[in-house]
């Protein structure tokens, strides 16, 4: 029996539905990639698949498009299509089981109280300055540089980027990357002093770049390719599990690993810390890069080191996170273990699906419309 909460549901995904084909660039690219599909299945098939999926879930189904289920090269089944959770359902029925969105943005969200949060679990993370109301701060004493102290502490580390981002930003937008040319770092042809900083718009935090393992720099050394863990807490044994993982990582000779600017993911198996599937997607669409486009390295190859310690240690760090329950980890493979970036409480369900299938089991034992009743 549908009820008054359904209906509410099936508005609401309308609604947001329609406004993302005229504001969203991700619909709209992924609109714009079926309608030029020349390799489509016929039109009675998609659309009877599409109506399938829209009575099991309840919603429209932007990731029968998103992950090019209609391309005749697709060999998932009806049945595999159900286990993709489209994106409103994700985010505004399973979601609030776990956290409150809004709440559970405002402890990480924002790079610098994330700081100071992970700081006091204990978390192994990088060591940052802030930019904020125009001057330099650090962060342990809340000393505001001067042009002298800045130069020190530049010279003191190790590595040549320094990556300058906005303490709001999402998906690697707005980063500024400076590099060391000789003694000093520069933006394009600016040079990272306090007068640079002082000019930007808005609050950012400044971190030395991050010395990752050999064997992941092997695989594309342009970026940090990290990790983005998935893990959640269930009720009532509290017990926190890893549900999925997914390696990022640049290509195109890009600096940033994040798939939203066009780099690629692989699915990571939780058991093994090996390559899923042995190969590597972008975060839409079916094609397969079984090397990596510019390296040429084999991803069937790929494997995280000592991951039986490696994968304590990630749980131990959801573990100590209290105050979510279901969270998206950026994680930088060091030779020290695990580095902790950032969380992400809306941590990119197409991206996760894309790279290791469809998360339904994880959070779904009965039907999708009696999951929505509760």
């Amino acid at each position: 029996m549908f009820t008054i909460k359904y209906f509410k549901h099936l508005i609401l995904d309308w609604v947001r539905y329609t406004k993302n084909l005229y504001t969203n660039e991700r619909v709209k690219f992924n609109v714009e990639r079926f309608k030029k599909s020349k390799t489509k299945k016929d039109k009675v098939t998609i659309r009877a698949e599409m109506r399938a999926l829209r009575q099991f879930w309840g919603d429209i189904p932007l990731q029968y498009i998103t992950h090019d289920f209609y391309d005749q090269n697709c060999k998932l089944t009806l049945e595999e299509m159900k286990e993709y959770i489209p994106g409103y359902y994700f985010y505004h029925v399973i979601y609030p089981q776990y956290d409150n969105i809004k709440k559970a943005s405002a402890f990480v969200e924002d790079k610098i109280k994330a700081y100071y949060l992970f700081k006091e679990l204990g978390y192994r993370v990088i060591e940052p300055l802030f930019v904020r109301n125009r001057g330099c701060y650090d962060p342990v004493s809340s000393k505001e540089f001067d042009d002298s102290m800045l130069a020190i502490w530049l010279n003191k580390i190790n590595t040549n980027k320094v990556f300058i981002k906005p303490i709001g930003g999402r998906g690697g937008k707005g980063i500024i990357i400076a590099k060391r040319i000789n003694s000093n770092f520069f933006f394009e042809k600016s040079t990272l002093d306090l007068a640079f900083l002082k000019k930007l718009d808005g609050d950012f935090i400044v971190e030395p770049g991050i010395i990752q393992s050999d064997y992941v720099s092997s695989v594309y050394s342009n970026s940090v390719n990290t990790l983005r863990v998935i893990t959640k807490r269930d009720s009532p044994k509290h017990q926190v599990s890893i549900i999925a993982i997914t390696l990022r990582m640049g290509c195109s000779g890009r600096e940033v690993d994040n798939s939203s600017q066009g780099g690629l993911l692989m699915g990571i198996d939780i058991k093994s810390g090996k390559s899923l599937k042995g190969y590597a997607v972008y975060e839409y669409g079916s094609e397969r890069f079984y090397e990596h486009p510019d390296t040429g390295y084999k991803f069937s190859e790929f494997y995280v080191r000592n991951w039986k310690e490696f994968h304590k240690k990630l749980l131990e760090i959801a573990n100590k996170m209290k105050v979510i329950n279901l969270a998206g980890w950026d994680i930088a493979i060091t030779d020290d273990g695990p580095l902790v970036i950032e969380t992400n409480i809306q941590f990119g369900l197409d991206h996760t699906q894309s790279g290791v299938g469809g998360l339904r089991k994880f959070f779904i034992k009965s039907s999708p419309l009696e999951f929505l009743q509760k």
